[in-house]
């Protein structure tokens, strides 16, 4: 049996056991539907409805059903924006009619999703093109040396097992969690070199989990690639900023991922420190370097952006003027004066029509500068000519 035929055996099996849940998860939401609870937004039934719903929407159209994600996306946006409001701890009598009518359309598409696979193939996948595209030119490990590990934190097991299935050529091994505080621990035991992280987990959120995964010294620097379904831009930025590497959402299109991890394992070729006391501004660059493949390394002060500089020697710094305590002009000033350091090129960050500012960052050796507010692309495009000028 060659290789693909290995996988599109396990596939369908996988398939079988996703609508197999997936009856019992309409039988449940059927229940749900019946409890006086659901209004009550901190109760374990409102909870579970999410849950559920949150799930679907980032298996269905992995094992090739859009419908139910496209049904199932809206349904979790709109709890996830119910719980944002403190001061309404229970729906009132329109919200949860309308919430009702949400679960009921989503029971509706899940039932024909069941009956349209009634003992039929359910055709491609998103899963199963990422597959058998990556088992054509995967490198293998030949140097004895242990595979990597990769970290999958999600609380739904069929959404971890179609990532590993659809990653089965990829030369990493895989460790799993379930929880937050499982993933933290897993971490520790495994040192992996990147964790995929799902921001709704059910004992503590993904944003909760990169908080704790800084303050870890043997973690703090390890990748992070965040799964989700919530595609908001606050989130995104909040994430970004808070020491994600990069924000994909579930589910994810074809091969997406499995570039995603290769470009992040494999094609991290220059370290840039980025210290900007905005996490705004954070958030936008770290997006946009990091997927052209930098390692980014961000403080949003200047001690901490000194400290990052003598311990971790980026390739590159890119320094905002004035920031809390030690600003960006005695950062560069240090750097210059130490002989280990003199060499890292360094962009200076600028509020706009500030000439002052960028005439002093120059004579104290920056290679370049930037006005704020200024267009992303045209940052990556200095960073790569700052690059190519230091015969980076």
């Amino acid at each position: 049996m060659s290789n693909s035929e290995q996988f599109e055996q396990m596939m369908a099996a996988l398939r079988k056991e996703y609508l197999e849940n997936l009856s019992g998860a309409v039988v449940e939401l059927q229940q749900l539907l019946g409890e006086e609870s659901l209004a009550t937004l901190s109760g374990e039934t409102f909870k579970r409805v999410k849950t559920i719903a949150h799930n679907l929407a980032g298996t269905g159209s992995t094992y090739g059903f859009d419908a139910l994600s496209e049904t199932a996306q809206p349904l979790d946006r709109w709890m996830i924006r119910a719980l944002e409001n403190p001061d309404q701890p229970i729906l009132p009598p329109d919200s949860l009619a309308r919430l009702k009518a949400q679960v009921l359309d989503l029971i509706q598409v899940a039932t024909q999703t069941l009956n349209a696979s009634d003992g039929t193939d359910t055709g491609n996948t998103d899963v199963e093109t990422e597959a058998e595209d990556a088992s054509t030119d995967v490198a293998t490990a030949d140097d004895g040396k242990p595979l990597p590990f990769v970290l999958l934190v999600d609380d739904d097991p069929m959404f971890r097992k179609a990532i590993i299935l659809s990653l089965h050529t990829e030369p990493y091994r895989f460790a799993e969690a379930d929880s937050g505080k499982k993933a933290l621990k897993v971490a520790a035991d495994v040192n992996p070199a990147l964790i995929l992280l799902d921001i709704s987990m059910p004992d503590m959120s993904g944003k909760e989990i990169l908080t704790q995964l800084a303050d870890i010294i043997d973690l703090k620097h390890c990748p992070v690639i965040m799964l989700s379904a919530q595609d908001d831009e606050e989130t995104v930025i909040h994430c970004l900023s808070s020491g994600a590497t990069d924000y994909l959402i579930k589910p994810c299109k074809k091969n997406e991922l499995r570039d995603k991890i290769r470009e992040t394992l494999n094609c991290q070729q220059y370290s840039i420190l980025l210290a900007d006391d905005d996490p705004m501004i954070i958030g936008l660059v770290k997006n946009r370097l990091s997927h052209e493949g930098y390692n980014i390394l961000t403080a949003d002060n200047g001690d901490d952006a000194w400290t990052q500089i003598k311990t971790r020697k980026p390739d590159l710094a890119i320094l905002d003027c004035m920031m809390p305590g030690m600003d960006g002009f005695a950062v560069l000033q240090k750097m210059k004066a130490d002989n280990q350091l003199a060499h890292i090129p360094v962009i200076m960050l600028s509020a706009l029509n500030q000439e002052a500012n960028v005439l002093k960052g120059l004579k104290l050796g920056s290679g370049d500068y930037i006005c704020k507010p200024f267009n992303p692309e045209e940052l990556l495009v200095r960073v790569q000519a700052t690059l190519s000028q230091a015969g980076i």
